[in-house]
């Protein structure tokens, strides 16, 4: 709800206070307590405002007793039906009554509290009522004249003869319907000095077909079966049945109609009295829309009498006004047919919204109405002239001032100091917040980002009066952060105190004192990681081939030997090799960069992967790790190596919190499957982390390590890589309850262990197939070509490209396995030679490399697209990589 100046608001109370209609506010469950009511309402009912305010149930105490429960079902039906008008009596100062119009509605409070609230407008219809009371007297006396009366029906032919008698009729002549029946209609009912007229008329109808008393209403004269003549009304229609026209008569005795009139004609003339004496103007249409009554007031505004109005319809009066109309509704006027019918449509759906007509003189005048169930309508018109006028001296002071405020540049605003909502702000401050005018309530203190700074604030505000360039962390609606210097100073309006402050962005000047502490940051950290990159790059070159042979080595010692204790030593030595390589390629992925890539994998041996990495430094640091894993888990698609890095990371992380704490050390790995795929959460027991630090967690460069403890970027990558593989990492903390980070993750469909390639099954089986392996470490290259002969292949094993061309080109092979580094010619080398002179082994040749973490080694694997595994080398890679190739 977009506020408005201190100086409309003071000119809105007065214009208020001197309205004829009474606005309050109440809350809507409870004892209904009045929140708010317009200080009009002791000039109009002698009481104070404070009585209704302060006293919890006063403003019902005074609702007539008959009236109350009525109004509580009213109130109680907002609910339902937010909108609601009712009239009731309430008591005045003075012990009487006063009839009122209470227009209702439901509203939700501003405070964001979710409180909710009704508003009433009061009217004062009380001369409205007397006049309404008079009214129904008279046509009740009227109605109850009119229904005694009896309606007779009669059908007669075109000869005259009686066909139809009913009931009414044989009450209204004396005459049994046998009797009547049959016989002429003339002699029987029509007196003897109208026969002759009658009998002329049927004849000219014979003779022409024209009926000329036909649908018409006549006054004649009727006899009853004792020969006694009384007047009647008589309205005939004609119809045609059989080929023959049948005339249908309606009867009405009027003969107390003539003594109902004169009573009638001597109540309105009380009624008219009794109109006239009401300032406002009244009037009444039936429906038909055409005047029946109307009071001086009402006439006047068209110079002419009262009797003049009479019988004209609301389009002959609107008619006459509309060409001096200025505006409807604050609109224009339109005085074209168009506009003629708008407006008497506005006036006649006065009872659900009354209208505001501004003449051209400068008069002002509000219509409302009551619609009757017997379709009249009572229209009240008010002249408002006096209230209009102050309201248009109210905007133009607000005008000048929103003038004045709304051109500074500079964002101002006012807020009430309790509650913090904005009551006003230039358009500056609106643009500098991304507050739209939407008309909801806005409140200060959700434009900063942390309590407390604005408790801080407050309290420097209080204790001074005023804050001078009060720099603070602040958000605009959409929940955007910026830097802000407050400048502000309490001061009391409307007799509660209100904070007129001005802001100042500094979030330019901020951008640039933090983009250069970035850079600096960012390029520390950048040599720091390319340093790292370079070391894992080179241990990693020299660890992998030793650790191929030690491993491969060790799997055919297990495999050939007879004496199981031997075997049994191969396989212990096999395990703490490949426990080895799962380490270094574990560090190796954390220091690669590189797109993501998108196997089926098992998360079970990803997180195997992060634990075989942390679990010395847990070891060391005595962390208790648990390991809760749901069997039978669906696969996922992804990056094994980037996952692993994640929790590889949030291990990392837990183990170097838990080094704080003197109690037991414990670390939880639960992983659950549901519909939203599979969550990974990782649980300490550590001191947990403020709110501050928890909104922090992800971002960039933000650690709560010591100096040259950390970098900032874990967690910042964790949240990268997640996101990237289409989940989502959260974390929860409880001050001194630890901290759990939670890893959704989206599976596929199907268990992991149905879904991920079994890469023995996938490798074809047939005859005489061939393998060519290319490595300058022959022991490697033996290790990997007895794994192929154990496959089924026949190997050949050379020590270099230029070897290996020479081969290729003697012999067609299934598959070429290559290593990437080597002297004399390498690995890009030998594909650019291959796709150059036999295109068609391209498809066949895949690369084992102990180096995928160098720049030159990513670019080259991303551009050839061969598939590829690192060393050390084991069965189940190359049984992966052969599937690929064959």
């Amino acid at each position: 709800m977009g506020a408005v100046p201190s100086g409309a608001d003071d000119l809105l109370r007065i214009a208020v206070a001197h309205s004829p209609t009474i606005y309050y506010v109440a809350r809507f469950e409870g004892a209904r307590e009045t929140r708010f009511i317009s200080e009009n309402v002791e000039a109009i009912t002698g009481f104070s405002p404070a009585r209704f305010t302060e006293s919890a149930g006063f403003g019902i105490g005074l609702i007539h007793g008959d009236d109350r429960a009525r109004y509580s079902r009213v109130i109680d039906r907002l609910a339902e039906t937010p909108h609601a008008t009712i009239e009731y009596r309430l008591s005045n100062s003075d012990g009487g009554y006063q009839w009122f119009r209470d227009d209702l509605k439901l509203v939700e409070a501003d405070d964001g509290g979710g409180e909710t609230l009704f508003v009433g407008c009061m009217q004062d219809i009380t001369r409205e009522r007397l006049a309404e009371a008079h009214l129904d007297d008279a046509l009740a006396m009227v109605s109850a004249l009119v229904s005694s009366a009896l309606d007779a029906v009669i059908t007669v032919d075109d000869a005259g003869v009686i066909r139809e008698f009913n009931p009414a009729a044989e009450a209204m002549f004396g005459y049994a319907r046998d009797e009547a029946v049959g016989q002429d209609m003339a002699a029987l009912l029509i007196p003897e000095s109208y026969r002759a007229k009658h009998e002329a008329g049927m004849q000219r109808f014979r003779r022409t077909g024209e009926a000329t008393v036909a649908n018409r209403r006549i006054v004649a004269e009727a006899m009853r079966r004792d020969g006694s003549v009384f007047p009647c009304e008589l309205t005939i229609a004609d119809t045609m049945i059989d080929d023959r026209t049948i005339f249908i008569g309606e009867i009405r005795d009027i003969s107390d109609r003539i003594a109902a009139q004169e009573e009638r004609d001597r109540m309105l003339e009380v009624l008219q009295s009794t109109v006239d004496s009401i300032p406002a103007g009244i009037c009444i249409t039936d429906p038909d829309d055409r005047i029946t009554l109307c009071n001086t007031a009402f006439a006047a505004l068209y110079n002419c009498g009262t009797q003049e109005m009479m019988g004209l319809t609301r389009d002959d009066t609107m008619r006459r006004l509309l060409p001096r109309v200025e505006t409807i509704d604050g609109r224009p006027a339109d005085a074209s047919p168009d506009g003629l019918k708008a407006l008497v449509t506005k006036v006649r759906g006065a009872p659900e919204k009354p209208v505001e007509l501004r003449l051209k003189d400068g008069t002002s005048w509000l219509i409302w109405g009551t619609r009757r169930e017997d379709g009249t309508i009572i229209n009240v018109r008010t002249d408002i002239t006096p209230i209009k006028q102050a309201e248009d001296a109210a905007r133009e002071t607000a005008g000048l001032i929103r003038c004045i405020v709304e051109s500074s540049p500079v964002p101002l605003g006012m807020t009430r100091a309790r509650s913090s909502e904005v009551i006003y702000e230039s358009p500056a401050s609106a643009e500098l917040f991304g507050r739209n005018g939407s008309g909801i309530a806005f409140y200060a203190i959700d434009n900063f980002v942390n309590r407390a700074d604005r408790d801080r604030y407050l309290d420097l505000l209080q204790g001074a009066g005023r804050v001078d360039d009060f720099e603070v962390e602040m958000k605009r609606s959409d929940g955007s952060r910026f830097w802000a210097s407050l400048s502000s100073q309490i001061v009391q309006f409307q007799g509660e105190p209100v904070i007129v402050s001005s802001s100042f962005d500094l979030t330019e000047r901020k951008r640039i004192d933090n983009e250069l502490s970035k850079q600096r940051d960012a390029l520390y950290q950048s040599e720091k990681l390319a340093a790292l990159g370079e070391m894992l790059a080179s241990v990693a070159h020299e660890l992998n081939n030793p650790l191929s042979i030690v491993v491969g080595q060790a799997l055919l010692l297990r495999e050939l030997a007879a004496d199981p204790s031997i075997a049994d030593r191969a396989e212990k030595i096999g395990k703490a090799a490949d426990r080895c390589a799962r380490i270094v390629k574990t560090f190796l992925a954390m220091a690669r960069e590189g797109p993501k890539r998108n196997d089926v994998i098992d998360l079970r041996n990803v997180i195997m992967m992060a634990v075989e990495a942390t679990q010395y430094a847990l070891k060391v640091s005595d962390v208790d790790l648990t390991l809760d894993i749901e069997d039978d888990l669906p696969a996922v698609l992804g990056d094994a190596d980037q996952l692993a890095q994640v929790f590889t990371n949030l291990l990392f992380n837990a183990e170097q919190v838990l080094r704080n704490i003197s109690t037991a050390r414990k670390v939880l790995i639960r992983v659950r499957s549901g519909p939203e795929g599979l969550l990974v959460s990782v649980r300490d027991n550590g001191p947990g982390m403020s709110q501050d630090v928890k909104r922090r967690i992800f971002e960039p460069l933000f650690t709560t390590k010591d100096v040259g403890a950390g970098t900032g970027i874990g967690l910042a990558l964790c949240h990268r890589i997640v996101d990237a593989h289409g989940g989502r990492i959260t974390v929860k903390s409880t001050p001194g309850g630890g901290a759990t980070f939670r890893v959704r993750l989206p599976a596929l469909q199907g268990k992991a262990s149905a879904v991920a390639d079994n890469p023995a099954a996938r490798v074809p089986r047939k005859l005489a197939r061939r393998a060519l392996v290319i490595d300058d470490e022959p022991d490697v290259g033996e290790i990997i070509g007895t794994f192929l002969r154990g496959e089924g292949f026949r190997v050949d094993v050379v020590k270099s490209g230029i070897e290996a061309l020479n081969r290729i080109a003697r012999t067609d092979y299934d598959a070429i396995i290559s290593d990437l580094r080597m002297p004399l010619l390498d690995g890009p080398r030998l594909f650019d030679h291959l796709s150059e002179r036999f295109p068609k082994m391209i498809k066949r040749l895949g690369f084992v490399t102990g180096d995928t973490i160098s720049d030159s080694a990513q670019k080259f694997l991303r551009r050839a697209g061969c598939p590829h595994i690192e060393k050390p080398v084991t069965k189940e890679d190359l049984r992966r990589i052969i599937a690929e190739l064959v």
